[in-house]
């Protein structure tokens, strides 16, 4: 899989559609705890999640037109879907969304953009931020604020984790869709949190 960059976009190697259309969906653990709180929840209609970095989690949604469905066990069920194959099935269906991704810049605190509320699904995509990474010239430091906004800087330019922490500040983390404050970090191919 091959993104250019400025414009990333999609080469044909891309796989098609998938015929279900679940797409994968970024969440704070604040999410899961107010699901956790609903009275009557059970472990057939909790959503499925799985733990992603920091404090964001990798849960999905069906969709079905006019809006989302979460996937929980009873979903898989409806939509005759296994849950070994989510990840892939999202993913493959992620990447029509990303396949117009878009980056701006004011020079140091560089933006992620995408459709279909997919910016933050970007974090699922190694090659993608390795391609970041050789554009820039350096590893990158990040942030997965809200699910349509993730920040980068280069991680040895100078100020530029407080410029990070100043655009991380202009979020609402009160609005529905806001994910983590945290700082994160690719080694070693792997994204982990940041501190500084």
């Amino acid at each position: 899989m091959k993104f250019s960059l400025n414009v990333f976009v999609i080469q044909k190697n891309a796989p098609a559609k998938a015929p279900t259309i679940v797409v994968p969906r970024i969440k704070h653990l604040n999410f899961l705890k107010a699901m956790d709180a609903i009275p009557g929840i059970t472990d057939r209609s909790r959503p499925i999640s799985e733990p992603l970095v920091g404090d964001l989690f990798l849960t999905y949604a069906i969709d079905i037109g006019a809006s989302y469905e979460a996937v929980n066990q009873a979903t898989l069920e409806k939509y005759n879907l296994q849950q070994s194959g989510l990840q892939s099935l999202a993913k493959a269906n992620a990447l029509i969304a990303l396949s117009k991704i878009k980056t701006k810049t004011d020079g140091t605190v560089h933006e992620l953009t995408a459709g279909d509320n997919m910016a933050a699904c970007s974090i699922l995509f190694p090659e993608l931020w390795q391609q970041i990474e050789q554009q820039i010239g350096g590893d990158i430091i990040a942030a997965f604020p809200h699910r349509d906004a993730v920040f980068y800087v280069r991680a040895d330019a100078p100020n530029a984790v407080e410029a990070l922490k100043k655009a991380i500040s202009q979020i609402n983390f009160a609005e529905t869709h806001a994910l983590s404050q945290l700082l994160y970090r690719r080694v070693t191919g792997q994204w982990c949190t940041f501190e500084s």
